[in-house]
């Protein structure tokens, strides 16, 4: 998919046939991989792009496929599925619907897991993914919320200074929600 394209395919979207739509987001779907972080950049605005206008809850395999690229030992697919992740929980106009789907079962699990990753930036990544849920308060973290807070008291006292910043932030969130989580 060349970049130069993206403003027109981001215009005209909606109006490509349905098969056309679907090649876009099977290639956005591979393209998470890219080593580029220029392309990668791309297209996580495509993704988001696509999600945020509705289109979420038309794309099934799209929150199952980034659940299973966080797997992945390769820094720069778990990065760049964090992003499209972060973007689309910030954006989508379906974020009800994902804190209904069952998604979350398994990305809350594999965010919890994440947060003790070596690389910090991957647990900032999957802090700011699960502090997302926190005001909508899913089955998926409540059960969770335990590991989470956990968790995070470790982030809040580590060393490194956007890690603890997220987990301040995180555990001044869970205070005002619920003080019972704390």
């Amino acid at each position: 998919m060349a970049l130069e394209r993206l403003p027109i395919i981001l215009q005209r979207y909606h109006q490509f046939p349905s098969e056309v739509r679907q090649f876009i987001k099977s290639e956005c779907l591979w393209a998470i991989r890219d080593p580029s972080l220029p392309r990668r950049a791309y297209v996580d605005i495509l993704i988001t792009t696509i999600a945020s206008r509705g289109e979420l809850s038309c794309w099934p395999e799209l929150l199952p496929t980034l659940s299973n690229l966080l797997d992945s030992t390769d820094y720069n697919v778990c990065e760049g599925t964090f992003g499209v992740l972060k973007e689309i929980y910030e954006d989508s106009d379906d974020f009800y619907y994902l804190t209904m789907t069952d998604d979350l079962n398994y990305l809350i699990p594999k965010f919890l897991q994440l947060l003790s990753h070596t690389t910090h930036k991957i647990r900032s990544h999957s802090i700011s993914c699960i502090n997302q849920f926190i005001l909508s308060r899913p089955q998926a973290l409540i059960v969770n919320i335990d590991a989470f807070i956990e968790q995070v008291e470790i982030i809040r006292f580590g060393n490194v200074l956007g890690c603890k910043a997220l987990g301040k932030l995180t555990i001044i969130i869970l205070g005002k929600i619920r003080r019972k989580f704390l």
